[in-house]
């Protein structure tokens, strides 16, 4: 099935939700047209951000620098929108058509965020919905699975890296699924990813923690998920480190059977590969985002 079809087919039968959509984007500079033009496509199901990035456009370079992330809400299309963008303008990239960004549900001041990721550090995510604009549109997954069934969705994941003194990792046994992993869990409908961060891991965990600085974006068919009673997503998973600043420690939550610290050489079975590669990443934090 088609990218198209994919997400035309949940959109079909769920006309009224709010759904995730995930795109990837460059922006082109002076060599290959006006500056600060950005060119764009839908991340199609169980593809990697490495794969759309090439199906985008061609570079000289091996992969141009990731730039960051914008979210907003599409209000007139309904969708919540995660876009991924590589800042494409000084190296050749030569893009293979020119469909724009979808402009319907970006702000007025769309300008201000293609400044904001040529000034700010890679990595930067910037939310153009506010938090309180989730109010009323959440997804109500039950509801939409009860018009779509199993099929494929895309989703949105943010995951919390803890790291004490000793180098060891903060890990949670799921109860759905009896393995280990970091904390996370699903981004809401409008909800920021960072607030996500801390929600997820005190939900899970009783810790209240501080959400740092994105060491990673993963994708492809490494991030997918088949739940107990067959639904089915792929995802974009945002990777923070955190810092703990509070709370307490809870094993037993509706969502984990265990808690415990762990250093990344001797992690606990069974842990999903997501997940044993993301605590991998704790003992050689990178200095630029990873996107995989």
């Amino acid at each position: 099935m088609t990218v198209r079809s994919q997400y035309e087919a949940v959109r079909a039968r769920a006309p009224a939700e709010y759904l995730y959509e995930l795109r990837l984007s460059a922006i082109l500079g002076p060599e290959t047209g006006p500056p600060a033009i950005l060119v764009s496509r839908r991340i199609e199901p169980l593809e990697s951000a490495a794969d759309a990035l090439v199906s985008l456009g061609q570079s000289r370079a091996e992969q141009p620098p990731f730039a960051g992330a914008f979210c907003y809400l599409d209000r007139s299309r309904r969708y919540y929108v995660v876009n991924l963008v590589y800042d494409a303008s000084a190296d050749g990239f030569v893009a293979r058509d020119r469909t724009p960004v979808p402009t319907d549900g970006i702000p007025r001041s769309a300008a201000k965020w293609i400044i904001d990721m040529l000034m700010r550090p890679g990595g930067s995510i910037l939310h153009y919905a506010d938090s309180s604009a989730a109010t009323g549109v959440q997804p109500h997954f039950a509801a939409v699975r009860r018009k779509v069934g199993t099929d494929w969705m895309p989703g949105v994941t943010a995951g919390a890296l803890a790291v004490n003194a000793e180098g060891e990792v903060l890990l949670q046994r799921r109860r759905d699924n009896g393995k280990w992993g970091i904390p996370g869990g699903g981004v809401e409908i409008g909800e920021r990813i960072e607030d996500a961060v801390c929600r997820e891991t005190k939900e899970e965990t009783g810790y209240e923690v501080r959400c740092g600085r994105l060491i990673a974006v993963r994708s492809g068919r490494g991030c997918t998920a088949t739940y107990p009673d067959g639904n089915k997503y792929w995802y974009l998973g945002f990777l923070y480190v955190v810092e703990i600043c509070g709370g307490k420690p809870r094993s037993e939550t509706e969502e984990s059977t265990g808690l415990g610290w762990f250093r990344p050489d001797g992690l606990p079975g069974p842990i999903g590969p997501y997940d044993a590669s993301c605590v991998r990443q704790a003992s050689r934090l990178p200095e630029a985002v990873v996107v995989d």
